[in-house]
């Protein structure tokens, strides 16, 4: 069996179930035993306590494109609102939480709701403000944003609320055009 899925925080409960014997599911009274002929590996490293096999192992980031761009002596510009501004800054630059030289960020704070179906738009349009000053500035030879509403509000399985989010990303991003 591969677990193909990268990000560590949806993976780390059902790895953990495969990875014992007997596994008590949380969702069912019963207790399932895994097979014993199943060999299992994962796409990459969800926690020091799953024992299988990792295809790729973590690894340093050398010359990532943020990094890369900052060598270059070219200014880069990194925009999201904040459900997504780890996205667009720590994951993007490899897992660097400093700024590199010559990047600049602007976090837009995400709507204060229970969940986001109730505020569809979410920040898109102060996310798409952030990235049209930045090219009106001229200054920049990167810009970068994340858009989180489709996503996020996608999450919640409320279809009348992503449609609604896909509108508000069109509108941002035609702003942007």
């Amino acid at each position: 069996m591969v677990f193909c899925n990268f990000r560590s925080d949806r993976m780390r409960e059902i790895t953990t179930a495969f990875s014992s014997t007997p596994v008590a599911f949380p969702s069912t009274p019963k207790t399932a035993t895994k097979p014993s002929n199943l060999y299992t590996v994962t796409m990459t490293r969800y926690d020091s306590k799953v024992p299988f096999p990792v295809i790729f192992p973590p690894c340093d980031m050398v010359d990532g494109l943020a990094e890369w761009i900052s060598k270059q002596g070219l200014r880069q510009f990194h925009t999201a609102e904040t459900e997504k501004y780890a996205h667009v800054t720590f994951f993007f630059n490899g897992g660097v939480e400093q700024a590199y030289a010559n990047e600049d960020r602007r976090l837009i704070p995400s709507p204060k709701v229970a969940t986001y179906d109730l505020d569809p738009g979410m920040s898109a349009d102060g996310v798409a403000d952030s990235v049209c000053q930045a090219l009106r500035e001229q200054v920049y030879q990167f810009v970068m944003c994340n858009l989180a509403p489709p996503d996020m509000v996608g999450h919640t399985g409320i279809l009348p609320a992503a449609i609604e989010a896909i509108k508000y990303t069109d509108a941002a991003i035609r702003k942007i055009a």
